[in-house]
């Protein structure tokens, strides 16, 4: 972090406007380095402020850019100020750090997007940054100046303590500031250029790299090592020069003759590409700019490092350059049972299948499926510039408007709940429920599938029906879908009733799976667990919905019913149980919603049906229906019911049916 000191004498503060070229660079909150800007991508400055003291490069990502700014505070808005990303960070190949005695330290920053210059004139300012006033104390919150005097080496070397020579200046450093004049930089100016007008121009000589030490901080009564910038200008340009890049502005000698045209004239746009006048809105072919002005040329064919040209006496440099490959069509795209796509090129609908470059598609969801991911892209270089997200299935939104499940239970009305499954044995008898949770994948209670002590029993034995509204196997019904089981995941922690129905819960992977239509749809779940907080309240309702027993020691109902609980919270829930109960079967991962003495509850057929919670305009799964206390009738219609808690389950499930895609 470069700072200017002058203790004894008086500390400018200055105008930004008036040192244009200083870049402040900010990681972690508010700590500082500086730099100097040398075109519009790049700038120069010490390697350190970005190695660990090894020479070891840090991670870019840590660091940002403000060029424009007057006051040190990062947050402090302020209207010249530009803020860039680091694109790319280039330390010395020989920087050691601290090991090799702070050797090469220099450094080039390209920024993810140019600057924009401004056209204000620069006034005299040798050294500029945000470092200590003094030493012990506070850091400058303004930009500040120092004027220092260049030394040369044998100077250095007389002023300078020799265990200070001996280890820091080495050969790529110059020496400059003053000896007991209490002007220096300190802490927080590291980095910082060293400038010198030449012919109403500054140029950058030196980037501040090492000072002196005392037993109050940084010795403001001493010279300062900068490194020389004159020693690095074949490195600097090999990283910022190239063609594909931005040429950098070294001064050359001047011939002594001058044009009398000011500027340049912007050239006609090249086939396949098209220039931009960097920092200007508008591009008029021919029209006059002025010198120093900068061209950006983007191609057509996808070329991601654009090309640059300046205007430098009079003439666009190397615009002969200027060219741009011909692009290639793109592979088709083709619809799918989810998706579709529009292409247009120029404003003219063309044909998805043999895409010409420049061709821009639109993907289109069909109903019932959905995409919040990217929904356009362009034909680019033989490829399309972005990828498509997968449109994926609705999920949780009811197909019809809901009426108000399954003792005494309501009738629900056909496809009302499109995620709810009927699952039927060898015998085809509807022995529990399920819900849909992806085209291939639906959830339910492992006890469905299991011995009394946890053991699997034949997958074979049993078929998924979707899209159900009467129990009946072999009842008719329009959009009813159908499949057998093409494998079954029991939580390998489940055993049944040794372990009292913990880890009551299983995984259904399809052998056919669902095609998303308007009856059979997939329900949401809360990966991320976003709103379980909000239904989890004592009171807040919840739907449940299944084929079991119409009344306590009846029959099972005949069409789906559904009900309407609410949540109940532990401690009311365990008072009712009873302690016996509660302590064997209310463990941690079940939760508990229904009635108390109301006659309304889930029962025997209801197993592994799902409680949905509705939030804004979709429902999802908070729980798969398990057990509750029986009564010499069966199951106890006055008491509340079991659902083993699918959010403590997220994990499990995702591993195994990479949901998750679904959301991203």
């Amino acid at each position: 972090m470069l700072l200017l000191i002058e203790l004894d004498a008086v500390i400018f503060s200055i105008f930004i406007t008036r040192v244009p070229w200083v870049a402040a660079i900010y990681t972690e909150g508010s700590k500082l380095c500086a730099g100097s800007i040398i075109s519009p991508y790049h700038v120069l400055t010490v390697a350190h402020c970005f190695a660990y003291t090894n020479g070891t490069a840090r991670n870019e990502d840590l660091y940002i850019v403000r060029v424009g700014k007057h006051y040190r505070e990062p947050t402090l808005i302020e209207s010249p100020t530009q803020t860039r990303m680091i694109k790319n960070l280039i330390l010395h190949e020989e920087f050691r750090g601290e090991e090799e005695r702070n050797g090469y330290d220099i450094g080039i920053i390209e920024v993810n997007e140019p600057f924009i210059f401004s056209s204000q004139d620069g006034t005299v300012g040798t050294v500029t940054g945000w470092g200590f006033l003094e030493e012990p104390g506070p850091r400058s919150n303004v930009l500040m100046k120092v004027n220092v005097a260049f030394w040369s080496r044998s100077t250095c070397y007389h002023q300078l303590p020799s265990h200070f020579t001996e280890t820091y200046f080495s050969n790529d450093k110059i020496c400059a500031g003053y000896i007991n004049a209490s002007r220096s930089l300190c802490y927080g100016d590291a980095g910082a250029g060293l400038v010198f007008p030449s012919d109403e121009r500054y140029y950058l000589r030196g980037i501040g790299s090492t000072i002196m030490s005392s037993d109050r901080g940084c010795e403001s009564n001493s010279y300062t090592l900068y490194t020389k910038v004159s020693h690095y200008i074949s490195w600097i340009k090999s990283h910022i020069s190239r063609k594909e890049s931005i040429p950098i502005t070294f001064r050359t000698r001047s011939t002594g003759f001058q044009s009398v045209v000011a500027g340049c004239a912007l050239p006609n746009h090249i086939p396949h590409g098209k220039f931009n006048l960097v920092g200007k809105p508008n591009y008029i072919e021919n029209m006059i700019v002025p010198r120093d002005s900068a061209l950006e040329l983007k191609c057509d064919d996808g070329n991601t490092n654009s090309r640059y040209f300046y205007c430098l006496e009079n003439e666009w440099t190397n615009i002969k350059e200027a060219k741009c490959n011909i692009p290639g069509r793109c592979s088709s795209l083709m619809p799918t049972e989810s998706e579709y796509y529009s292409c247009t090129n120029n404003n003219n609908k063309v044909s998805c299948k043999d895409p010409p470059y420049g061709t821009e598609a639109k993907q289109l969801c069909y109903r019932f499926f959905t995409n919040s991911g990217r929904k356009v892209t362009k034909c680019v270089a033989g490829k399309w510039n972005a990828p498509f997200t997968s449109c994926i299935p609705e999920c949780g939104r009811k197909t019809i408007t809901s009426r108000t499940l399954i003792v005494n239970g309501e009738e629900v009305q056909e496809q009302e709940y499109p995620w709810v499954v009927a699952i039927y044995d060898s015998t085809d008898e509807q022995i529990c429920g399920g819900t849909i949770i992806s085209r291939e994948f639906v959830i339910s209670a492992a006890h469905c599938f299991t011995e009394l002590d946890g053991r699997k029993k034949d997958i074979n034995h049993y078929t998924i029906l979707a899209g159900k509204h009467y129990r009946s196997k072999h009842r008719a019904e329009q959009n009813t879908q159908e499949s057998k089981v093409k494998s079954l995941d029991i939580h390998p922690e489940f055993v049944g009733q040794i372990q009292n129905y913990r880890d009551d819960i299983a995984l259904i992977q399809l052998e056919t799976p669902f095609q998303i239509t308007g009856q059979v749809r997939p329900i949401c779940i809360d990966i991320d667990n976003l709103y379980e907080e909000y239904d989890f309240i004592d009171g807040v309702k919840a739907v449940v919905a299944g084929w079991g027993l119409s009344t306590s020691g009846g029959h099972a109902t005949q069409v789906l019913k559904k009900l309407e609980v609410p949540y109940v919270d532990r401690r009311k829930c365990k008072e009712t149980f009873g302690l016996e109960f509660a302590q064997k079967y209310l463990t941690s991962d079940k939760i508990c919603a229904g009635y108390h003495n109301m006659n309304k509850s889930v029962c025997n057929g209801d197993s592994g049906s799902g409680l949905y919670f509705k939030t804004e305009s979709q429902y999802y799964i908070r729980g798969i229906a398990s057990l509750t206390q029986n009564s010499i009738l069966g199951c106890d219609p006055n008491l509340y019911a079991l659902y083993t808690k699918v959010s403590r389950y997220i994990n499990w499930i995702k591993n195994i049916t990479h949901i998750e895609l679904y959301y991203s």
